[in-house]
């Protein structure tokens, strides 16, 4: 699958040829991409952050769960906004076994609530809503309250967060109502694309042919809008939507622009091999079997330009126009193709792109945790929190970080 993330306001959720994140499992939840995420401005630390509390988690960190000395503590951590979610999991069976879910005030590291909750291993908190889950079901909990909305058989991936749950296994496309979790609808297809009030539905797997047109439908009742003229294939076929009322497709010869309300096709750009879409505000990007990368304009489908798809990278924040490579972080300009502001962190090096906003993007590298300004990546601050982290979260304008059994906050 191809992802893209963005804010609430355009972001949508796609299928691609690799789909192993939507449609592959029974029930499957669709959600909308959070890696790499787009945070609230406010959310990330502006200034130097200092440790302001610290507090013990019953969880083991990575190299203890490796050595595999006693039962694992698992342990995961999310944040939305100015809340932090705990969740606790241990492997199904295991000594002291225990499913736990806590909210924190991401600012004081108080406890604000905390449930017990069935067997999982998959935690996602997206604005009023968190959901826990793992192979066989999924539980949905109220932000504020912690009160259980409702659990459902089936296997969890994404969120949807304009109004409805959406459940795919590839041949069947359903809608739950996020607060009782009541089906709102029901349409034979998988899942190929959702975008603001619109769900694309294309050929199911079962399909021993594998190509019909799709299928657009409204989100909330399911009512058809249009259908494709021509056929769509999602075993070599590409599906998009985003920055607009457009829905992309590539067929690995020509990538199509068509009017989400109507299903008018704008136009039509000759690319061999084109797959993979990736949508900016100004361009659409999209790889070619040639292993490269093609920009095209999205007013007019003009192809502005065309990279080795190893110099354009994989995106960090589409807003902000940055990407990153295997050696750091860099700024596409995406009407040009030009590669600015590379900000290299040494060959090899392993680093994590904790969150970015409008103006900023957080990257850890071991401990060391670095804010860079999003217009030029210069440095606007640099944390070293010491000893092995294994995980880092910003919200609300601090950064938490977990190491084993300790959870701190910064700020």
């Amino acid at each position: 699958m191809t992802t893209m993330t963005e804010p609430a306001s355009v972001a949508c959720g796609m299928v691609g040829t690799t789909g192993l994140r939507l449609g592959v499992m029974a029930g499957l939840l669709a959600i909308v991409p959070t890696t790499p995420g787009i945070a609230d401005d406010e959310d990330v630390p502006k200034l130097q952050p200092a440790l302001v509390w610290e507090r013990a988690v019953a969880c083991d960190s990575a190299a203890e769960l490796a050595a595999d000395d006693g039962p694992p503590r698992r342990c995961n951590i999310a944040v939305d906004g100015d809340a932090l979610y705990l969740h606790e999991h241990s492997a199904p069976g295991a000594l002291g076994e225990r499913y736990r879910l806590s909210r924190f005030d991401i600012s004081t590291g108080d406890e604000l609530w905390v449930r017990e909750v069935g067997p999982s291993s998959i935690l996602d908190a997206y604005e009023d809503i968190v959901v826990i889950g793992d192979k066989s079901h999924f539980e949905v909990y109220d932000a504020a309250t912690g009160a259980l909305r409702f659990r459902r058989e089936g296997s969890i991936e994404e969120v949807n967060r304009y109004g409805t749950v959406l459940l795919s296994d590839g041949i069947t496309v359903i809608a739950l109502d996020p607060y009782t979790g009541d089906e709102l609808w029901a349409k034979d297809g998988a899942l190929g694309a959702f975008c603001r009030d619109i769900v694309i539905l294309v050929a199911p797997r079962t399909d021993g042919t594998g190509t019909e047109p799709f299928l657009v439908v409204d989100q909330f009742t399911g009512d058809e809008r249009w259908t494709s003229d021509d056929p769509f294939d999602p075993r070599t076929d590409e599906i998009s939507c985003g920055f607009g009322p457009y829905v992309y497709t590539a067929d690995g010869a020509v990538l199509r622009e068509w009017d989400a309300h109507s299903g008018w096709i704008n136009w039509s750009t000759s690319i061999p091999g084109a797959a993979d879409i990736e949508l900016y505000r100004e361009v659409a990007l999209v790889r070619s079997d040639a292993d490269s990368v093609s920009a095209v304009e999205r007013e007019t489908g003009e192809v502005l330009w065309t990279r080795p798809a190893a110099e354009v990278g994989t995106p960090v924040s589409i807003i902000g126009r940055v990407r990153e490579d295997a050696e750091g972080v860099f700024t596409l300009l995406p009407e040009t193709g030009d590669i600015v502001n590379h900000t290299s962190l040494g060959p090899g090096a392993k680093f994590e792109v904790v969150d970015s906003s409008d103006t900023r993007v957080v990257i850890a590298t071991g401990s060391v945790v670095t804010s860079y300004g999003m217009n030029d990546l210069g440095t606007s601050w640099q944390l070293d929190v010491g000893g092995n982290p294994d995980e880092f979260a910003v919200g609300g304008g601090y950064l938490a970080v977990r190491a084993g059994p300790l959870l701190r906050g910064y700020g």
